[in-house]
């Protein structure tokens, strides 16, 4: 069973920590909603690194006892230009909202989860693929969920 429960972090976290708390508090938040045996917490942000913004997302399950298992995922590079309108102060979601020309991304999988996003982050080296460029060869080559 899943229930909405706030996160007690910014709607965009900037950092590992502040993303790793908001999965804690989710989960602990989850699991006292429920009266459940286990909480578990997901939570993606944002984390700065020597060659650029990363995009990752934590995990935390706890149980009534108190224990903690945490994990989380490997790290996305972002390209420059949704880099530089996350550190702006742009939410993530609705960046690729724009990107995608879509609605919400952010409940349909997030950056990550939709892959014509995906691809688009990962092919961040290939600079000479322009953004529509890279939409047309996705949506041909991939169902996309709208």
């Amino acid at each position: 069973m899943s229930i909405a429960v706030p996160s007690g972090v910014s709607d965009m976290p900037m950092t590992d920590e502040e993303t790793r708390t908001g999965a804690h508090n989710r989960a602990v938040a989850a699991r006292a909603a429920l009266d459940a045996d286990f909480g578990v917490g997901l939570e993606g942000g944002v984390q700065p690194e020597p060659f650029g913004l990363t995009l990752h997302g934590w995990v935390v399950v706890v149980d009534r006892n108190g224990r903690t298992g945490i994990g989380g995922g490997g790290r996305l590079p972002l390209p420059d230009h949704i880099a530089q309108k996350v550190l702006a102060g742009t939410e993530l979601g609705h960046v690729m909202d724009e990107v995608l020309d879509d609605h919400n991304t952010k409940q349909k999988g997030g950056a990550v989860g939709r892959s014509p996003t995906a691809w688009c982050c990962a092919a961040k080296p290939l600079h000479w693929l322009r953004r529509t460029r890279l939409r047309r060869l996705f949506h041909q080559s991939f169902i996309v969920n709208s």
